[in-house]
């Protein structure tokens, strides 16, 4: 797949797959399927106590030296728990890839911690995680993809950015979830220096530097 983080990059995905990714990920069997990954990777990520300081800088893509490619699916599960005032335009989108990082970064915290796509979820700056983390991203992209398959998806994977500046295009009017299935936050609009952490929803309101074990308030 070719890189289409930075710049201006031709539409990733069309109308037809954006809307088929909404409906999935909105309610139902896919949703579900979604949140019990999520669950089962936090407790396997918990298992393995990484360290994360809260620095931000795994956001911060372009400095860090890394991008954040996502499928459609995951990308619409979060773009439908979003208030639809705090979905990112198409500038706010074009406005993070000429700074080189994340339209949702607060400071150094996440603003959509709860509903991240997978490879946030993995990704910690801390060097002891970097012997398990990429065999266990592939073991639950593999996951993701099945989910696909099984559900008749189409299946895109395509850099974070790319695909948010898609569904800004597309899907700004998308219905906002009110109610999930499995714990997970249904709606989430954090303000400008909040965080929304964990599975079950803690609102930060500090963006602290203090470490935290791994899935406290990391971005």
């Amino acid at each position: 797949m070719p890189d289409v983080g930075g710049g201006t990059s031709p539409r990733v995905a069309d109308e037809y797959a954006v809307r088929a990714w909404l409906h999935a990920a909105s309610s139902g069997t896919v949703a579900e399927e979604i949140e019990s990954l999520y669950l089962a990777l936090s407790g396997d990520v918990v298992r393995r106590s990484p360290i994360c300081r809260t620095s931000g800088r795994c956001c911060r893509f372009e400095s860090w030296g890394h991008r954040l490619y996502v499928t459609g699916l995951e990308t619409a599960y979060a773009w439908c728990r979003l208030d639809a005032s705090c979905r990112p335009g198409p500038g706010e989108v074009q406005s993070a890839r000429a700074r080189g990082g994340c339209p949702f970064q607060r400071e150094v915290l996440c603003g959509v911690h709860a509903i991240r796509p997978l490879g946030c979820r993995v990704y910690y700056c801390d060097q002891t995680a970097q012997s398990w983390q990429e065999d266990t991203y592939e073991r639950y992209m593999r996951s993701v993809r099945d989910i696909h398959d099984r559900s008749g998806l189409p299946y895109l994977y395509a850099e974070w950015r790319a695909m948010l500046a898609v569904f800004a295009e597309i899907a700004a009017d998308a219905p906002t979830v009110v109610s999930v299935p499995g714990g997970l936050s249904p709606s989430i609009g954090a303000g400008p220096s909040a965080v929304v952490r964990g599975v079950g929803l803690t609102i930060e309101g500090e963006a602290g530097g203090a470490e935290r074990p791994a899935d406290e308030g990391r971005t």
